[in-house]
């Protein structure tokens, strides 16, 4: 599976068109599934998604 920067910012498309987020969180790379493929939708959980995941780490 390749993943592909999008414009949005943490925000990477694979090539079967699933959104997943990756970012830099404590110093280490992280990266997690938003479980969608519809960019309209996954930009709003791409925040929810990212906030809890600096919680837990």
């Amino acid at each position: 599976m390749k993943l592909k920067s999008t414009d949005i910012t943490d925000l990477v498309v694979s090539s079967y068109g699933n959104y997943y987020w990756k970012a830099k969180i404590n110093g280490l790379a992280r990266e997690g599934s938003l479980d969608m493929k519809s960019i309209s939708v996954t930009e709003s959980k791409l925040f929810r998604d990212l906030e809890a995941a600096k919680a837990e780490y």
